[in-house]
């Protein structure tokens, strides 16, 4: 089992300035859990930390957070296309 399983994974990496969006899920009373969104962001990518965590911010002026890459998702466009953005 282990042995198919390794075979079959590819491990998920970011370079520092990739967009991604960060699992985030919320129960707001009240609402039903589904329509609520899971995912937050879009997080920019500070710094890779070790090969499973991340550091990443909102912005300039928010607080960085370390993240494992199981909560992070790349962000895409209307076409399913990667999107990185490079500073301005």
């Amino acid at each position: 089992m282990k042995q198919h399983y390794d075979r079959v994974v590819r491990p998920t990496t970011f370079e520092p300035g990739d967009l991604v969006r960060y699992y985030y899920p919320r129960k707001l009373k009240g609402r039903s859990p589904k329509w609520s969104r899971y995912y937050v962001g879009p997080y920019r990518i500070v710094k890779r930390v070790n090969d499973v965590n991340y550091v990443i911010r909102l912005n300039d002026r928010t607080r960085a957070i370390i993240v494992h890459v199981n909560k992070l998702n790349p962000v895409t466009n209307s076409r399913g296309q990667i999107r990185n953005v490079g500073r301005v």
